[in-house]
């Protein structure tokens, strides 16, 4: 197999991985953030909940109350949510075609649609936060971000000693802040995928032949992290596909698992990803349904195309008030 295949994203995520933390640079010094355990998921999904609830009894509304009162009142409709809705899956599909290609007119060309179609998600979204005030979520989301940075976020790889204690310090907070969304989107699923089929895990996965956790990581599966679960699951997922496959599979598609993906239904004669046939009895005519709770990423695209930088995306949390939060980062 090619040594490109062995790409410095995937080597770097998968060391991080079994470091079990990851190290990033502040001005002076390097903070180390203790990837959670999905034991510590759960906690600080417990205290989220906790904390839309405490907001919820202030008074402050939930986006799912906000979003049918500005309705009711005729400022917006559920027929512009759902165009939103089908704007960003046309969004995505746009992406994918241009993944796909070779030639540089036909990706400007397709550039071009995703340009427009991201204008048009910003446009809409900006129009709706006019009327959209402070939610619960975002109140909630914002404490979830300081509870991590302040318990999962260290001076030293030892994890003694944290970079926030009880003192006040609005510049360091930014910082770490800054930290903690450049890793949601480093630990993204689909980076994780990324690492998971890649030819030094998959070779790994070859001499562990039960795929423990045991074997892989010496551990338990209690003291796996959120991001060691993932990894394993995904790469005994993709090794049995491997396994199975009637082809010998082509060195590039180990640095893809979308392509590897399709080229493995169109070999096999297989269908691996069947979306499910029931649908939400909201719908519209652009086919979808309404959702509230969580934003979705795409909105933190930039518009000139690309993931957004660490800054902006920051910037895009400050701004949207918790928008941007763990679980909506970490599943895409």
């Amino acid at each position: 197999m090619s040594d490109a295949i062995n790409n410095d994203s995937s080597l770097r995520l998968l060391n991080s991985i079994f470091d079990g933390y990851s190290e990033y640079n502040l001005e002076d010094r390097s903070a180390y953030l203790k990837h959670p355990l999905q034991s510590d998921i759960n906690r600080i999904y417990i205290n989220y909940k906790d904390f839309c609830s405490y907001y919820e009894s202030q008074g402050i509304m939930p986006e799912k109350e906000q979003m049918a009162l500005i309705c009711e009142k005729g400022w917006w409709s559920e027929e512009k949510e759902n165009e939103i809705l089908y704007l960003k899956k046309s969004l995505k599909r746009l992406e994918n075609t241009k993944s796909k290609l070779i030639y540089k007119a036909d990706k400007d060309r397709i550039g071009e649609q995703i340009y427009d179609t991201q204008r048009k998600i910003l446009l809409s979204n900006r129009q709706k936060s006019e009327y959209i005030q402070v939610t619960s979520e975002e109140l909630a989301s914002k404490e979830s971000s300081y509870f991590f940075i302040t318990n999962f976020i260290f001076k030293d790889k030892e994890f003694k000693n944290k970079f926030i204690e009880n003192e006040e310090n609005n510049v360091l907070e930014n910082e770490l802040t800054l930290i903690y969304y450049n890793y949601l989107g480093e630990f993204s699923i689909k980076n994780i995928k990324s690492a998971a089929i890649s030819v030094v895990f998959q070779n790994m996965l070859y001499t562990a032949p039960s795929c423990s956790c045991m074997e892989v990581f010496g551990v338990p599966a209690a003291r796996l992290t959120k991001n060691q679960m993932d990894l394993l699951t995904w790469g005994g997922y993709y090794q049995k596909l491997i396994k199975n496959s009637k082809k010998e599979i082509p060195d590039e598609l180990y640095d893809d698992p979308e392509k590897f993906i399709e080229w493995y239904e169109s070999v096999n004669k297989v269908q691996i990803n069947k979306k499910s046939s029931k649908r939400s009895s909201k719908k519209s005519r652009y086919g979808s349904e309404s959702k509230f709770l969580f934003g979705d990423r795409d909105e933190i695209k930039r518009i000139e195309g690309g993931e957004i930088s660490g800054d902006k995306i920051l910037k895009d949390a400050q701004n949207s008030g918790g928008k941007l939060d763990f679980y909506d980062l970490m599943e895409k």
